[in-house]
């Protein structure tokens, strides 16, 4: 009888490890790898156009990272914090972005990539949505809008890879 008890015992106990292994495994299946932000086009210090000549304005910036902070400097504000890429789209889109060059408001249709995200560092924002496109003209350029929740609050000019 004691025999008994102490297989069925050692029994239980096994299959318990073997369930369990098998539970963690599982979930390590599911999960999701953080991606490679690298190899993405918006990676790397872009800059705004100046009014004056059209080149460089090196005192008006974005920069995202890849160790998922970003950086916006601009005459009239300096912001920074975490990102987090939510969706990443393909399409055509309607973007609004203000002109630096006429100091208007200008929406204009453009194949591109939209990438949403979660934003830290902003009182009148939770998420960015960043419009990267490339003109032919310019190697690589983007346009980032700011929402709070669904709504637009504000959005930037374009700012350039080379200018």
């Amino acid at each position: 009888m004691n025999k008994t008890k102490v297989f069925s015992a050692m029994v239980a106990f096994s299959l318990i490890a073997v369930l369990s292994v098998g539970f963690k495994s599982c979930g390590k299946v599911n999960e999701e790898p953080e991606p490679d932000l690298s190899s993405l086009n918006i990676i790397g210090r872009f800059y705004a156009q100046n009014k004056e000549n059209g080149g460089r304005d090196n005192s008006h910036y974005f920069e995202f990272t890849t160790d998922g902070s970003y950086f916006y400097e601009s005459k009239n504000e300096t912001l920074n914090g975490i990102y987090k890429i939510t969706e990443r789209e393909k399409g055509i889109y309607d973007i609004k972005w203000y002109s630096s060059m006429s100091n208007t408001e200008v929406t204009f249709t453009s194949d591109a990539i939209l990438y949403k995200m979660n934003a830290s560092g902003g009182k009148d924002f939770d998420k960015l949505y960043v419009y990267s496109m490339s003109d032919g003209l310019m190697k690589a350029n983007f346009v980032v809008h700011f929402f709070y929740g669904n709504k637009l609050v504000r959005f930037t000019t374009a700012f350039y890879k080379d200018i």
